[in-house]
This record gives structure tokens, C-alpha cells and sequence, in this order.
């Protein structure tokens, strides 16, 4: 029988850059050294932005829409601000029962008044 196909050695494979002119040793699993390695991480990188922006935008619509931001405390500019819960205008028999004695008189005065209430 004869062989249809030419047998091939296997080429052993290269340890230098595969650019042109390049003969600095590649980086470990890439066939590029390193310089031009970074150089082509950039460029892919800038495309792979170019090609996906508008996809990213309206992701970040959507998440903006679903989840809220949190509230930050400090000296911030763009912080929301707290609100502070509303004052209270009525007392009830359990609050009078856990004040103290001065906070007790200066509250019943406020009752006697009119300016909170008391409800039972």
C-alpha cells in the first residue's frame, strides 16, 4: 500500500517573538514578547471599549434604574442628605411612663398647654 499523504516533522516551536524583526524571547502561554504584548493589550482593549459602549450605557441605565444608591454621610457635595423623622405630636401613657422626672414636668406642661397631645 502506498501513502496517499507526505509525512511532516513537526516543526519545534519558536522561543522568540512572532513579530517581524523581533527577536526578544516570548512570555510564557502568548507567542509575543513582552513589549509588544502591552501594545497589543491596549489596542484591543480600546477597540473591544469602542465596539461595547453602547451596550455598557444602557446596562447602567437598567442597574441605575433597579437598585438604589446609598446614602452617604459626610461632607460630600453630590451626598443625599438625611432626612430627620418628624417630630412627634402626641405622647401615649407608655412614653410618660419612661421619662425621667424633669423631662416628665416639661412634657406635661406641653400637654397642659395644647402644643402635643395625649392619647390613651
Amino acid at each position: 500500500m502506498t501513502k496517499r499523504y507526505k509525512l511532516t516533522r513537526r516543526q519545534p516551536k519558536s522561543t522568540t517573538c512572532s513579530k517581524e524583526g523581533c527577536d526578544a524571547p516570548k512570555m510564557e502561554k502568548h507567542k509575543l514578547c513582552e513589549q509588544h504584548y502591552e501594545a497589543w493589550k491596549a489596542e484591543y482593549q480600546a477597540s473591544y471599549y469602542l465596539a461595547h459602549q453602547e451596550k455598557a450605557k444602557e446596562y447602567q441605565k437598567t442597574y441605575n434604574l433597579t437598585y438604589k444608591k446609598k446614602q452617604h454621610r459626610g461632607p460630600a457635595r453630590n451626598a443625599v442628605k438625611e432626612q430627620r423623622p418628624e417630630k412627634r405630636d402626641t405622647f401615649t401613657i407608655i412614653d410618660i411612663r419612661d421619662m425621667t422626672g424633669d423631662k416628665l414636668a416639661r412634657n406635661l406642661d406641653r400637654i397642659l398647654k395644647g402644643e402635643r397631645a395625649l392619647t390613651v
